[in-house]
């Protein structure tokens, strides 16, 4: 395993963070599709982590200072989400706290890059 690859799954695991999360809480409710405080952060998160990992791959382009720490924000914001908004499943809540501050803090080391 290359040091490349073992970047790009360390990297991924915001994601798979909020992809599992979104999972597990659709799937304990429903209904969670109509309380947009539950789904508006995950959607976000997933936007924030994929635009992260298509900068990853591109390094001539990477964004500036500036918009390296409004997404590192954005990434605190949605971990603060995930622990104020009342979810069905504790471990979906951890799993977006947990991946709010991986992307923040993936965001915010990527300024030192730019």
């Amino acid at each position: 395993m290359s040091a490349m690859n073992a970047a790009l799954g360390l990297m991924s695991i915001p994601f798979f963070c909020f992809a599992s999360a979104t999972v597990i809480e659709i799937r304990r409710d429903r209904s969670s599709f109509k309380h947009l405080a539950r789904i508006l952060p995950l959607a976000i998160a997933a936007v924030a982590s994929i635009l992260f990992l298509s900068f990853v791959f591109d390094f001539a382009d990477f964004p500036s200072n500036r918009f390296c720490t409004a997404m590192s924000l954005t990434g605190l914001l949605v971990a603060a989400c995930g622990f104020l908004c009342r979810y069905k499943s504790r471990f979906a809540a951890g799993l977006i706290v947990v991946g709010g501050l991986l992307l923040a803090y993936f965001w915010l080391i990527s300024r030192w890059r730019a």
